[in-house]
């Protein structure tokens, strides 16, 4: 690019917008030369394709199309591009075939002897073949160039050629074009098989060469085939097996020895072979060549054979015959192994999926991303794409895809391209200063490549003329309720609780006017286009309409008998139309100061009404979850809208009446046909109740508002919610477009007025789909038999009880690139929790997302397996789940009020839960049955907590009280009174000794169980200064952990009797912590919406895991550490896999931190003495009571003990412990 073009204006390529040439851009040189829409490619050296691909030099042509060496500038790695000529396409039946039989190809996947085909994309229509450069050229070539002149390099690259044929067979295609063209060849001399798929789409055009033209057999018929290597079955276009290419393979091979091809067709390969075979008994062949043994002759005399049944079953034999052909020829082992069968990586996944999504084939792509995130979770290239996909397809909002990469690069740290392609998204909702954040956030070192400085320029470029909040209104005293927007954008009002409307100069942010006049708060307001009149109503219970440009109140209605929560009113003043409390809508006569027409039939407020042009219609929304239509005329309800579960806060619709959007309690928005009467789509995006929307002038696009504090802007015809807004810090209650949608205006309880740029009818930048970085198929298939390799072993290891060697093999697999999250991999590694100690957190990600509760959930449970989840919620259910599948399991209903808390018994047989109606029911889980319901408390039920041996259970509630539960009668033990304040949180120790509590006056108690008449507390801990939401006790009963709402979170050690450590970090009320079975870390939640993994030891944050919208309610970790849960108030349930590293380097008999959980477990196993909490005489155990210790000893670290010393210790301690 000419450096005089600096400073002027230039037109992007890849999103069509404009933006001026900074010098920076001036000093690049970056050309591109494409083809004319439907001709074949004719690219130079130098030329770069879609600003990704600098052409390098031209490989080869022929009739079919052109192959040229490319090199891919963000990978510095060399690529083939197979560009076909458009013409031939046509002729072949258009693009779709040559696509379809390019994908075979693209399948087949990883093989040391398959050219790697990497993706196919589509370049001005035209699909394109992106595969491994093989830098050594054909076998072809080394033919002709005499470089297979010894009987072991023949020998070689036989038996290779055979292996890439065999995985090609096995993985079901069969070339049809075997020719020593279609082998690549290596600078080390390693054979690869290329050109899969494409003999059959070449071969439609009729007549045609294929890409390589070697100067000889040229012709490819019908069939796709060369003739001097077909089959007879080909030449005779019968039927084919993988028997067509194992004919010619041998036909090859033959080449490989007479030098040259001296026959007319494929079909007489076998007595050319005789003729050579007399010619070089006759001393007539290539001296320069090695003579054909006998057993490699014996062996292509079979491939020859006329019947396929005949010939060799498979091309693996051929290969396994070759190698003791060669082994006994050449009289050495054959230095290659057989390759093992690759398996598809993440990375191969990706590029597939962008390769179909740029055919078209969305659906597609979209399983193939799955499939990859589901082998590597939190891929980075599959995140972005299907999030960018899901996004563009409104299946998703952009603030979720933003949410999503936010926490791959949260479990990601280390990789820069999360940053960048963070900064693509923020580039395509058009936010170019987040764009920035991200963009000038990534590491200097790797800022040089190209892509990355691009994005930073162009969002510098386009920074000034992004979307956001232009000026922000401040000046009302109480949340602001309505708001309203002259046609042009340059007029604002605003109504609030405060009893005024407020004028706005949008430009300067002045206050221009302030209507007094209500006399209490208003509830709604509406501006005409003009600005010229402000209709509002309020609680006084008054309608009233104001002139603008005066400030006078022209008319006050009385008649209401509630306040008035929506108005509307047509231009020119006519018709004042009042929804109100009192369930009804009012239209008003202006002369008279009366209404004329009064609407009955909603059953509750109404929250907006609307007048068509002609004034024969009335439209409202009431909070009883519905949408009417209304004849002015008659007062006859014409038609009710249902669709919203719960209210209906608010409805739209646009000028030309055709389209009416609702806003729902439920989070949804709905759009409206009202020509047909029917909803046409429903979209989610926002985290609580949508309070207001508005939709433009022409029906294109509109907006929407929410107790979440977001607006949200969405297009009709797709549904896409384009971009999320933020600024907001509480929640936003009304919304306005100016009449060509270019701004918005909106209010909320933060008694602020924004005002927003919102256009949406500027091009906006598209970012690419973005492809994994590619290796050379050696260095990917050794990455992958190295990974296969070692897991192996670890195999092994794990059967032989060598769980030290096992941990080492598999750090070894994981190491490999692209295996680090491999779920097989991984599932070994986290096996090993259970053999020694989680000493230090690795990463952690996002992994089964739960949902199907209706409201917040409030309490989460997990059995000590971690196999089943208990959920929990204020939509009155109760829910369980399969962890490892993320299925429903059962649904428990009958609740009359919401559910507060839910324990699980350890063994996942039985669960306890407390409501908000006082209540606690105990169920058999199993059986999705209640076994019974008990009111014992006189307040809300907060905390339940079921014993382990499912005998008891403690609940505590706001009626200041703990009660101990007899489980298997349901009659109340012991009541606990004395507390001053309502019992936020409680939990029970292992074996029943006592239980602690965690109250609203900030302290924290520990109670005894055991004595027959008890008065206080057996201690007291006080440090928090606000309420105590949560408790957690240690698995050995020797550490606490409170969350409070002072934000803080402490670890109190019982036997010290004191706080030991104090964690900050969260900046809201922690509400919920749970503690690691190994006393190391602890989870924490918080109305920040964030969840915290905390490190004890070293009282550092480890890792912040955001993916809520709404604050959490509830968090825990799985007692094998392989898991994290939380669950919040956007009623959803998130599970996190954590990666942990493990200390292997435990050694000797026995620790004595185990000791602790042999007297719980001797304690557990005493008997009540009858009618008591207290315990006397022997414990007693089974076997299986035996087993679960074993496992509770592996999830604190003392896995690496073995199970015959710890019964040996345990018999020990039962003398010392319980001896006469």
């Amino acid at each position: 690019m000419s450096s005089s073009l600096t400073g002027k204006n230039a037109k992007c390529k890849k999103c069509g917008g404009t933006f001026r040439i900074e010098k920076y851009a001036a000093e690049q040189s970056v050309s591109m030369q494409t083809m004319e829409k439907g001709s074949g490619c004719s690219w130079n050296v130098g030329d770069v394709i879609l600003d990704l691909y600098e052409v390098s030099g031209l490989l080869g042509e022929g009739g079919m199309g052109k192959v040229y060496k490319v090199k891919h500038k963000g990978w510095n790695v060399d690529l083939a591009v197979k560009c076909p000529k458009s013409a031939e396409l046509a002729r072949a039946g258009g693009s779709e075939n040559f696509e379809r039989e390019a994908e075979t190809w693209v399948n087949l996947g990883l093989h040391p002897h398959i050219v790697s085909c990497y993706y196919v994309r589509e370049v001005d229509e035209v699909p394109m073949v992106f595969a491994e450069y093989v830098d050594g050229g054909s076998l072809n070539d080394w033919i002709h160039d005499g470089k297979l002149n010894t009987l072991d390099a023949i020998l070689d690259a036989s038996i290779q050629f055979a292996w890439g044929l065999h995985y090609a067979h096995e993985k079901g295609l069969i070339h049809q074009d075997i020719k020593p063209a279609n082998v690549m060849m290596t600078s080390e001399g390693i054979a690869k098989v290329t050109d899969f798929g494409l003999a059959k789409a070449v071969g439609m055009s009729y007549g045609q060469d294929s890409f390589e033209d070697y100067g000889l057999n040229k012709l490819v018929t019908p069939g796709g085939m060369t003739p001097a290597y077909c089959s007879p079955e080909q030449a005779n276009q019968e039927q084919l097996s993988l028997k067509t290419d194992i004919w010619s393979w041998a036909v090859s091979v033959l080449v490989m020895f007479t030098g040259e091809v001296t026959w007319p067709s494929g079909t007489v390969a076998g007595e050319a072979m005789k003729w050579y075979l007399e010619s070089m008994g006759d001393g007539l062949s290539n001296k320069n060549l090695p003579a054909m043994p006998d057993e490699v002759a014996e062996l292509l005399t079979r491939c020859f054979k006329e019947n396929p049944i005949e010939r060799p079953d498979s091309m693996f034999d051929v290969a396994r015959e070759l190698i003791k052909i060669y082994e006994k020829l050449i009289g050495k082992n054959y230095a290659r192994t057989a390759p093992e069968v690759s398996t598809a990586t993440a990375d191969s996944l990706n590029n597939r999926a962008v390769s179909l999504l740029d055919l078209g084939r969305e659906e597609e792509a979209e399983r193939l991303w799955t499939e990859a995130l589901r082998i590597q979770p939190h891929h980075p290239e599959s995140s972005f794409n299907l999030g960018l996909s899901q996004w563009r397809g409104a299946k998703i909002t952009d603030n979720s895809l933003v949410r999503l990469l936010d926490e791959v690069q949260r479990s990601h740290p280390e990789t820069p391209i999360v940053k960048y392609l963070t900064g693509l998204v923020h580039l395509e909702r058009d936010d170019c200063s987040l764009a920035l954040k991200y963009l000038n956030d990534i590491d200097p070192t790797i800022t040089h490549l190209e892509d990355i400085r691009y994005a930073i320029v162009y969002a510098q470029s386009q920074k000034g003329r992004s979307k956001g909040c232009l000026r922000t209104f401040t000046g009302h005293d109480e949340p602001v309720t309505a708001v309203g927007l002259s046609a042009d954008g340059r007029i604002a009002m605003s109504g609030s609780l405060d009893k005024t409307l407020r004028l706005w100069d949008t430009e300067t942010g002045t206050c221009l006017k302030v209507f007094i006049g209500h006399t209490d708060g208003i509830l709604s307001a509406y501006m005409l286009p003009d600005a010229s009149l402000i209709i509002s109503g309020s609680r006084d219970k008054t309608v009233r309409v104001w002139d603008v440009k005066s400030g006078y109140c022209l008319h006050t209605f009385k008649g209401h008998m509630d306040g008035v929560t929506s108005v509307f009113i047509e231009p020119g003043g006519r018709n004042p139309l009042s929804g109100s409390m009192d369930e009804t809508i009012k239209l008003w006569d202006t002369k008279t100061g009366t209404y004329m027409r009064s609407f009955i039939g909603h059953k509750g407020d109404i929250t907006s009404v609307y007048l068509t042009k002609d004034g024969k219609y009335v439209a409202s929304s009431c909070k009883d979850g519905t949408i009417r239509l209304w004849d002015v005329s008659s007062l006859r309800c014409l038609h009710t809208f249902k669709g919203h579960i719960g209210a209906v806060n608010f409805m739209s619709v646009s000028k030309n009446g055709q389209t009416m959007v609702t806003a729902g309690a439920d989070k949804s928005v709905k759009l409206w046909d009202l020509t047909t009467r029917i909803y046409s789509k429903t979209m989610y995006g926002h985290g609580e109740a949508v309070s207001g929307v508005f939709v433009d002038s022409v029906g294109k696009t509109f907006v929407s508002v929410s107790h979440d504090k977001t607006m949200i802007q969405w297009a009709v015809d797709s549904g896409r919610g384009m971009r999320t807004f933020e600024g907001h810090s509480e929640s936003v209650n009304a919304a306005a477009l100016s009449e060509d949608g270019r701004f918005a205006i909106t209010g909320g309880d933060d008694k602020q007025v924004k005002f927003w740029d919102v256009t949406s009818n500027r091009e906006s930048f598209r970012a690419p789909m973005m492809l994994s970085q590619v290796l050379k198929s050696e260095a990917a298939f050794s990455a992958m038999a190295a990974y296969s390799q070692e897991l192996k072993e670890a195999k092994k290891c794990f059967k032989e009880g060598d769980f030290k060697k096992a941990a080492a093999h598999i750090r070894k697999a994981r190491s490999q690139r692209g295996y680090s999250r491999d779920i097989e991999a991984l599932t070994m590694w986290m096996e090993l929790y259970l053999r020694f100690p989680r000493h230090k957190f690795v990463g952690g990600w996002e992994g089964v997302t739960f949902k199907g509760h209706s409201g917040s959930v409030t309490s989460i449970s997990v059995d000590s397996h971690g196999k089943l989840l208990l959920t929990g919620s204020i939509d009155k259910t109760i829910r369980l789940w399969d962890i490892e599948s993320g299925d429903l399991i059962n649904t428990f209903k009958g609740f009359p009020a919401g559910i507060t808390s839910v324990h699980l018994s350890e063994d996942g047989l039985y669960a306890v839960a407390g409501t908000m109606d006082k209540t606690i029911s105990f169920w058999d889980v199993q059986k999705g049955k209640q076994i019974r319901a008990i009111k014992g408390h006189e307040g809300v039920v907060r905390s339940v907590y079921l014993s382990n041996d499912c005998h008891l259970a403690v609940t505590s509630g706001d009626d200041k009280t703990v009660k101990v539960w007899d489980v298997t009668t349901g009659r109340l033990i012991r009541s606990y009174d004395d507390h001053t304040d309502p019992v936020m949180a409680v939990s029970l120790n292992a074996d029943n000794r006592f239980f602690i509590t965690g109250c609203a006056d900030g302290k924290l108690k520990v109670w005894e169980m055991t004595t027959a008449n008890f008065v206080k507390a057996l201690a007291t801990y006080e440090g928090h200064t606000d309420v105590i939401n949560t408790v957690a006790l240690s698995l050995d009963g020797k550490l606490v952990v409170t969350g409070s709402e002072d934000m803080t979170i402490r670890v109190w050690d019982l036997s010290l009797g004191k706080c030991v450590k104090k964690l900050e970090g969260h900046t809201a009320g922690v509400t919920t912590v749970s503690i690691s079975a190994d006393n190391n870390f602890l989870l924490s939640g918080s109305n920040d919406n964030a969840v915290r993994l905390w490190d004890i030891r070293s009282e550092s944050c480890v890792r912040v895991f955001k993916g809520h919208q709404l604050g959490i309610n509830s968090v825990l970790l799985s007692r094998h550490g392989r898991h994290a849960f939380s669950a919040g108030d956007d009623g959803e349930i998130k599970l996190w896999t954590l990666d942990w590293e493990i200390d292997d380097t435990k050694e000797g008999r026995w620790d004595d931190s185990a000791y602790g959980y042999l007297e719980l477990f001797l304690a557990s196993f005493v008997p009540y003495v009858s009618g008591s909490l207290a315990r006397r005489g022997k414990p007693g155990w089974k076997d299986k009571d035996l087993e679960e210790l074993f496992y509770k000893l592996g999830c604190v670290g003392c896995g690496w003990i073995s199970h015959e010393v710890i019964k040996k210790e345990i018999k020990i301690l039962e003398g010392k412990k319980f001896s006469k």
